[in-house]
C-alpha cells in the first residue's frame, strides 16, 4: 500500500499544560502497567491523578506517551479507519481522589507493524539487544504500511497517524498533540 504522509505524534510539552507523572491505577488503587497491544479487560477503569496545576488538553501528556485522549479526539478516531484499536475508559481524579472528568479514554493501539527499513535507515541498536536506541534518519517500509489510520510502529513503540486522521484532528482543533512527518524523522526527538 502507498501510505501518503504518515505522522508520528508527540505530546505538547508546554509547561502550562498538565503532565500526568503518576502511574495509572485501577479502582482499588493498584498501579496499572499499560502498554500498546496488551490484553486488558474492558471492565477495568483506568484512573489518572491530575496535578494541582496545569491546563487539561485533549491529548494528555504522560512521560510514557500513552494515548490518553478526550471524547473530542475519540469522536474523530471513531470516524477513522482504526478497526483494531481498543478504547478503555479513563477517569481523571484530583489530588483528593475525587473524579473530575470521566470522558477520557486510553487508546490501546493495534496493530503493531514492523515498519523500519533497516537498509535505508541510520540507527543505533541498544547494546543489550533490546531494540532501537537512537534513529539518525528514519526510512519506512512502504510495503508494510497497513490501511489503518492509526497503528503502532513496532520497532520504536510509536503511535503513527495517517495524513487523513491528522487533518481531521487539526480541523477539530484538538489540543495537546504535536505531529511530525514520520519519513526522515530522528528519534528520540
Amino acid at each position: 500500500m502507498t501510505s501518503g504522509t504518515l505522522w508520528a505524534w508527540d505530546a505538547d510539552r508546554n509547561p502550562r499544560l498538565v503532565c500526568i507523572d503518576e502511574a495509572p491505577f485501577d479502582d482499588d488503587g493498584e498501579d496499572l502497567m499499560l502498554f500498546d497491544g496488551m490484553s486488558l479487560d474492558e471492565r477495568v477503569t483506568i484512573n489518572l491523578r491530575l496535578p494541582r496545576k496545569g491546563i487539561v488538553t485533549d491529548f494528555l501528556y504522560s512521560p510514557t506517551l500513552q494515548l490518553f485522549v478526550s471524547s473530542r479526539v475519540m469522536a474523530v478516531i471513531e470516524r477513522a479507519n482504526v478497526p483494531r484499536m481498543r478504547a478503555h475508559k479513563v477517569v481523571l481524579r484530583d489530588r483528593s481522589g475525587r473524579a473530575v472528568d470521566d470522558t477520557y479514554s486510553w487508546l490501546n493501539v493495534m496493530p503493531l507493524v514492523e515498519l523500519l527499513d533497516r537498509q535505508r535507515s541510520v540507527f543505533t541498536e541498544r547494546e543489550d539487544g533490546g531494540g532501537i536506541k537512537r534513529v539518525v534518519h528514519l526510512a519506512i517500509r512502504e510495503d508494510a504500511v497497513p490501511p489503518d489510520d492509526l497503528f503502532l510502529f513496532q520497532e520504536l513503540n510509536l503511535a503513527v497517524f495517517s495524513d487523513a486522521l491528522v487533518r481531521n484532528l487539526e480541523a477539530e482543533r484538538v489540543t495537546g498533540a504535536v505531529f511530525e512527518k514520520l519519513d526522515g524523522l530522528t528519534w528520540p526527538t
